[in-house]
Order: structure tokens, then C-alpha cells, then sequence
């Protein structure tokens, strides 16, 4: 999924179900909170529903419960020759700045 690697930045004037977004600077990435409180790395067509949907490249699986995306331990891509998502422990997310909303960088 490298189409979804790179720099997000906080869209400060969106949310999705109710927590911060950021966009992949330079991309056609959002990662978002799911309707399942879940992190996401999705297409447009998740901005275009509002956020109200659970679907993306990349997620992570448990809950987050109020977490930001960085605080997140497991993430999983969907791999396309298997046809199954895959755990992918050379995914990461860091925060770039003190504030954990300003800016989130999957790689």
C-alpha cells in the first residue's frame, strides 16, 4: 500500500466521528476515525461519505478508544494477492509535533 505512505497533516476543520482527520499532504489519503472507532488510511470516497463509513487501505484493528493514530500498536493493509487483510508490523505512524493532533506520518 505505499500509495498511502507519506506526510498527513490535520484538516482542522473536518472530523470523522467526532476525531481529528488528517490528509496525505501531496495525496488523495485520509486517515480518519471509522464508524467502529477504528484508525483508517482511505480514498476521497471516505471523505465524500462524511467520514460515516469503515473503509481504507490500511486500518487498525482494535478499538482506539480515544487514542491518536500514533498510539496505535498493530495496523493492517489489505493485500491484494491473498485477497485478505495482512498484519504489517513495518507500518507506523509518529506524531511529528507535541500536540499528537497537529500532525500524524504513516510509513
Amino acid at each position: 500500500q505505499t500509495h498511502c505512505f507519506g506526510m498527513y497533516v490535520l484538516v482542522r476543520e473536518e472530523r470523522g466521528n467526532g476525531f481529528p482527520v488528517w490528509r496525505q499532504l501531496g495525496g488523495e489519503r485520509w486517515l480518519y476515525s471509522d464508524k467502529n472507532g477504528r484508525w483508517n488510511v482511505g480514498s476521497n470516497t471516505v471523505r465524500e461519505k462524511r467520514f460515516d463509513c469503515s473503509a481504507g487501505f490500511i486500518y487498525s484493528p482494535a478499538p482506539h478508544k480515544g487514542k491518536m493514530p500514533h498510539e496505535m500498536q498493530e495496523w493492517r493493509r489489505w493485500d491484494d494477492q491473498d485477497n485478505k487483510w495482512a498484519k504489517d508490523f513495518d507500518i507506523t505512524v509518529a506524531s511529528e509535533y507535541n500536540d499528537e493532533e497537529e500532525m500524524a506520518l504513516p510509513r
